[in-house]
């Protein structure tokens, strides 16, 4: 289960109930922007790619992510 914080379509809480629900799920979390997180953030995008190449492999119940570009994050100082 992928859950994207800044969804505007399916909401990151509704990732965290089915995620519940399904005993021997995980959930890759993202505080990424849009409706999609895959493709937005390394960190998701590992996290898939390693579970379909090793779909048994043990991972952790919730893997915590950051979008690779966050729209309203200060600009670097140019000083």
């Amino acid at each position: 289960m992928i859950g994207n914080k800044w969804d505007p379509v399916t909401s990151h809480d509704s990732a965290v109930s089915v995620a519940r629900l399904l005993p021997s799920s995980r959930l890759v979390s993202s505080d990424g922007w849009g409706h999609t997180a895959l493709l937005t953030s390394a960190c998701v995008d590992n996290a898939v790619y390693d579970y379909l190449i090793h779909p048994l492999a043990p991972a952790p119940k919730i893997t915590r992510c950051r979008g690779d570009i966050q729209p309203f994050a200060p600009s670097p100082s140019t000083h």
